[in-house]
């Protein structure tokens, strides 16, 4: 599981970074306070690709270094994989799972920004409440508790 995690939290970094990045680019450039969710569906299946596209080199290694060494074709180390792929295969050997990568990941991950931001514009529309009361109204604090009896004597 280590070497999964390895893997993914770079890979949910690059792509949150991706989508940030690009998300205050085509703000900057249109002037806008906020995108449309047409525009976060793109700007995260773009992110995404940039995402996929960088790290699969690396996944493509972490994947012959597991599934090869376990079939008797051993790589000494990282280096040696990388040196063996490049001399065998070519660079293309690193990016030989990219199409189905891309299928896979893709649409999940522009929904899921899509979802993000439009549940950042519906949060705040919606009505909270008083988060210093419990469920039934009664004040958290005693600081709490004076601020209400003095919010009671002040309203007419």
């Amino acid at each position: 599981w280590r070497a999964a995690l390895l893997s993914k939290v770079p890979a949910y970094a690059l792509n949150w970074a991706c989508y940030q990045q690009l998300r205050r680019y085509r703000l900057t450039m249109t002037g806008e306070e906020s995108t449309t969710p047409l525009e976060d569906l793109v700007i995260g299946a773009l992110a995404s690709s940039i995402s996929v596209c960088l790290m699969i080199p690396l996944d493509t290694i972490k994947v012959r270094m597991t599934t090869l060494n376990a079939g008797g074709i051993a790589y000494l180390g990282i280096s040696d994989c990388v040196k063996r792929m490049l001399k065998e295969e070519g660079v293309y050997a690193f990016y030989r799972g990219l199409p189905p990568r891309l299928v896979s990941v893709v649409p999940m991950s522009c929904l899921q920004f899509a979802v993000y931001e439009d549940l950042k514009r519906q949060l705040p529309k919606l009505h909270w409440p008083n988060s210093s009361q419990n469920r039934h109204g009664v004040p958290l604090s005693k600081q709490d508790d004076d601020d209400q009896r003095k919010n009671k004597n002040l309203q007419p």
